[in-house]
Protein backbone atom coordinates (compact mmCIF):
# COMPACT_ATOMS: atom_id res chain seq x y z
CA UNK A 1 0.00 0.00 0.00
CA UNK A 2 2.70 2.60 0.78
CA UNK A 3 4.56 1.69 -2.58
CA UNK A 4 1.82 2.33 -4.03
CA UNK A 5 0.95 5.50 -2.64
CA UNK A 6 4.66 6.71 -3.14
CA UNK A 7 4.15 5.75 -6.94
CA UNK A 8 0.76 7.84 -7.40
CA UNK A 9 2.75 10.72 -5.65
CA UNK A 10 5.36 10.59 -7.95
CA UNK A 11 3.38 10.56 -10.79
CA UNK A 12 1.57 13.28 -9.61
CA UNK A 13 5.14 15.17 -9.52
CA UNK A 14 6.14 14.56 -12.83
CA UNK A 15 2.96 15.25 -14.43
CA UNK A 16 2.86 18.54 -12.32
CA UNK A 17 5.75 19.80 -13.45
CA UNK A 18 4.89 18.99 -17.19
CA UNK A 19 2.19 21.28 -16.63
CA UNK A 20 4.67 23.94 -15.78
CA UNK A 21 7.18 23.66 -18.03
CA UNK A 22 4.98 22.14 -21.17
CA UNK A 23 5.55 18.45 -22.05
CA UNK A 24 5.59 19.53 -25.99
CA UNK A 25 9.29 19.56 -25.63
CA UNK A 26 9.57 22.86 -27.76
CA UNK A 27 12.94 23.34 -29.08
CA UNK A 28 14.97 26.43 -29.02
CA UNK A 29 14.98 28.18 -32.24
CA UNK A 30 18.58 27.67 -34.44
CA UNK A 31 20.04 30.89 -34.74
CA UNK A 32 20.34 30.96 -38.55
CA UNK A 33 23.91 33.18 -39.66
CA UNK A 34 25.32 34.52 -42.53
CA UNK A 35 28.93 33.27 -42.75
CA UNK A 36 31.50 36.20 -42.34
CA UNK A 37 35.10 35.94 -42.85
CA UNK A 38 37.99 37.99 -44.35
CA UNK A 39 41.69 38.92 -43.59
CA UNK A 40 42.71 41.59 -41.62
CA UNK A 41 46.24 43.38 -42.82
CA UNK A 42 48.65 45.98 -41.15
CA UNK A 43 50.23 48.69 -43.32
CA UNK A 44 49.79 45.32 -45.83
CA UNK A 45 51.40 42.71 -43.84
CA UNK A 46 48.83 40.21 -42.51
CA UNK A 47 47.92 40.62 -38.79
CA UNK A 48 48.36 37.23 -37.06
CA UNK A 49 46.73 36.99 -33.28
CA UNK A 50 44.42 39.92 -33.52
CA UNK A 51 40.96 39.27 -31.64
CA UNK A 52 38.11 40.34 -33.90
CA UNK A 53 34.45 41.78 -32.56
CA UNK A 54 31.52 42.48 -34.27
CA UNK A 55 29.40 45.02 -32.39
CA UNK A 56 25.60 45.17 -33.59
CA UNK A 57 24.63 48.51 -34.06
CA UNK A 58 20.85 49.67 -33.98
CA UNK A 59 18.11 47.22 -34.42
CA UNK A 60 19.01 43.26 -35.18
CA UNK A 61 22.59 41.59 -34.95
CA UNK A 62 23.84 39.33 -32.65
CA UNK A 63 27.51 40.65 -31.67
CA UNK A 64 30.62 37.95 -32.94
CA UNK A 65 33.62 37.38 -32.66
CA UNK A 66 37.04 35.46 -33.67
CA UNK A 67 40.58 35.49 -33.96
CA UNK A 68 43.20 35.92 -36.51
CA UNK A 69 45.42 33.22 -37.99
CA UNK A 70 48.87 33.62 -38.61
CA UNK A 71 48.11 34.49 -42.17
CA UNK A 72 45.30 37.42 -41.15
CA UNK A 73 42.67 35.10 -41.74
CA UNK A 74 39.54 35.29 -39.68
CA UNK A 75 35.79 33.92 -39.40
CA UNK A 76 33.57 34.93 -36.85
CA UNK A 77 30.67 33.12 -34.98
CA UNK A 78 28.17 34.71 -32.32
CA UNK A 79 27.78 32.97 -28.91
CA UNK A 80 24.95 30.13 -29.92
CA UNK A 81 26.10 29.99 -33.46
CA UNK A 82 27.90 27.36 -35.09
CA UNK A 83 32.19 27.68 -34.89
CA UNK A 84 32.66 30.15 -37.92
CA UNK A 85 29.42 30.07 -38.60
CA UNK A 86 29.12 33.99 -38.80
CA UNK A 87 26.14 36.06 -37.57
CA UNK A 88 23.02 37.49 -37.92
CA UNK A 89 22.51 40.34 -41.19
CA UNK A 90 23.00 44.11 -39.87
CA UNK A 91 25.48 47.10 -39.37
CA UNK A 92 27.91 46.24 -36.93
CA UNK A 93 30.74 47.99 -35.65
CA UNK A 94 33.83 46.26 -35.78
CA UNK A 95 36.90 46.37 -32.86
CA UNK A 96 40.28 45.12 -34.01
CA UNK A 97 42.74 44.37 -30.90
CA UNK A 98 46.45 42.61 -30.81
CA UNK A 99 48.22 42.67 -27.72
CA UNK A 100 51.95 40.99 -26.86
CA UNK A 101 53.47 39.95 -24.01
CA UNK A 102 56.72 41.69 -24.26
CA UNK A 103 60.19 41.20 -22.08
CA UNK A 104 60.95 44.26 -19.44
CA UNK A 105 64.64 43.42 -19.72
CA UNK A 106 64.06 42.62 -15.42
CA UNK A 107 64.24 39.85 -13.78
CA UNK A 108 62.26 37.89 -10.94
CA UNK A 109 62.03 35.26 -8.82
CA UNK A 110 58.97 32.88 -8.93
CA UNK A 111 57.42 30.83 -6.22
CA UNK A 112 59.88 28.07 -6.89
CA UNK A 113 62.94 29.85 -6.29
CA UNK A 114 63.38 30.06 -10.55
CA UNK A 115 64.86 33.06 -11.57
CA UNK A 116 62.36 34.33 -14.49
CA UNK A 117 62.14 37.19 -16.86
CA UNK A 118 59.28 39.93 -16.23
CA UNK A 119 57.49 40.57 -19.03
CA UNK A 120 54.34 43.57 -19.90
CA UNK A 121 51.66 43.80 -22.26
CA UNK A 122 52.19 45.70 -25.11
CA UNK A 123 49.44 47.00 -27.39
CA UNK A 124 50.36 46.10 -31.09
CA UNK A 125 47.29 47.74 -33.30
CA UNK A 126 46.35 51.55 -32.67
CA UNK A 127 43.66 51.68 -29.99
CA UNK A 128 41.44 53.65 -31.94
CA UNK A 129 40.80 50.25 -33.67
CA UNK A 130 39.97 48.52 -29.70
CA UNK A 131 37.43 51.07 -28.75
CA UNK A 132 33.80 50.32 -29.05
CA UNK A 133 32.70 53.60 -29.45
CA UNK A 134 35.75 54.87 -31.70
CA UNK A 135 36.61 52.04 -34.17
CA UNK A 136 36.35 53.73 -37.67
CA UNK A 137 35.53 50.27 -39.28
CA UNK A 138 31.71 49.97 -40.06
CA UNK A 139 30.13 46.75 -41.79
CA UNK A 140 26.83 45.91 -43.59
CA UNK A 141 26.55 41.76 -43.11
CA UNK A 142 23.53 40.35 -45.48
CA UNK A 143 22.24 36.89 -46.56
CA UNK A 144 24.98 34.91 -48.06
CA UNK A 145 28.56 34.79 -47.71
CA UNK A 146 30.23 37.94 -46.31
CA UNK A 147 33.65 38.40 -46.96
CA UNK A 148 35.27 41.68 -44.82
CA UNK A 149 38.61 42.47 -45.74
CA UNK A 150 40.48 45.26 -43.51
CA UNK A 151 43.45 47.38 -43.66
CA UNK A 152 44.47 49.05 -40.55
CA UNK A 153 46.86 51.73 -40.87
CA UNK A 154 49.73 51.72 -37.88
CA UNK A 155 49.75 55.41 -37.02
CA UNK A 156 45.78 55.75 -36.71
CA UNK A 157 44.82 58.24 -33.48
Amino acid sequence: MILHRRFCFGLLLLLSGCLVMGCGGKKIPVQVTEPVDGIITMDGVPLAGASVTFIPQGTGGDAASGSTDSDGKFKIQTLRGAPGGGTTPGEYRVTISKIESVPTGRKTTNSDGETIEESTEKQITPPIYASRERTPIIVNITKGKNEVNIELDSSAK
